[in-house]
C-alpha cells in the first residue's frame, strides 16, 4: 500500500506539473484545455492516494497497535490527518481546474483575476500539501520507531 500511494502521488504530481507555465494563466488554460481528461487523471490520482493513505494508516496502526498503543494511535492521527488535508488540497485543485478549463463561461471575471484567483488557488493548495507533508513525516516517523 505504502508503493501505490507514492506511485499515485508521484504519477500525480508528474501529470500535472507538465501543463503549469508559471505566471501564464493564459497559456496554462490552453494546455489544459487541449487534454484535460489526462490532468483530470492526474488530479484524480492525488485524490486516490489520499484515501489509500486511510487504508495504509489503518493497516499499520493495526500492525503495531500491540507494541505501543498510545504512540500507534498518534500516529495513525497524524496519517488521518495527512489524509485529510490531502482531501482538501485535492479540492482546491479541482475548483482551480473549473476555473481553467470554464474561464469563457464566466465572463464576470477577466484575464487578470482569473490568474490571479487561480495563483489563490494554487498558493493554498501549495501551503496544504506542504502542511500534509510534515503530517507524513511525522506519522510515518512514529510508524517507522514501532516498528524498529
Amino acid at each position: 500500500m505504502y508503493l501505490f500511494v507514492d506511485l499515485a502521488d508521484v504519477l500525480s504530481l508528474r501529470i500535472t506539473n507538465r501543463f503549469q507555465v508559471p505566471g501564464n494563466f493564459a497559456e496554462t488554460a490552453h494546455r489544459i484545455a487541449g487534454s484535460e481528461l489526462l490532468y483530470r487523471i492526474g488530479l484524480s490520482s492525488f485524490l486516490i492516494g489520499g484515501l489509500c493513505t486511510v487504508l495504509l494508516a489503518m493497516g499499520l496502526y493495526g500492525a503495531v497497535k500491540p507494541i505501543n498503543t498510545n504512540l500507534a494511535l498518534l500516529a495513525l492521527i497524524f496519517r488521518l490527518v495527512e489524509a485529510t488535508l490531502f482531501g482538501v488540497v485535492s479540492i482546491v485543485s479541482f475548483s482551480a481546474l473549473r476555473l481553467y478549463t470554464g474561464a469563457d463561461s464566466m465572463n464576470v471575471f477577466d484575464a487578470k483575476q482569473l490568474s490571479v484567483l487561480v495563483n489563490l488557488s494554487t498558493e493554498a493548495g501549495s501551503a496544504g500539501f506542504n502542511i500534509g507533508a510534515i503530517f507524513f513525516s511525522m506519522g510515518s516517523i512514529l510508524f517507522f520507531y514501532l516498528f524498529f
